[in-house]
């Protein structure tokens, strides 16, 4: 089952580094490189966090 704990649209780069210091993620786990500049000065980006979970009741 896959289950979505947060959605963020709007997103700037800025939000992005807030967010892997919040989880505790090491800086620039959330690769920006190949998105095009535009679309982070345009506030474009867009974060899915969730999981899989792989237990048999599930």
């Amino acid at each position: 089952m896959k289950t979505t704990l947060f959605e963020l649209t709007h997103a700037t780069e800025t939000d992005i580094e807030r967010i892997e210091q919040a989880l505790r993620l090491n800086a620039g786990t959330i690769d920006l490189t190949n998105v095009p500049l535009r679309t982070i000065e345009n506030r474009d980006l867009y974060v899915l966090i969730g999981y899989h979970s792989y237990s048999k009741g599930a």
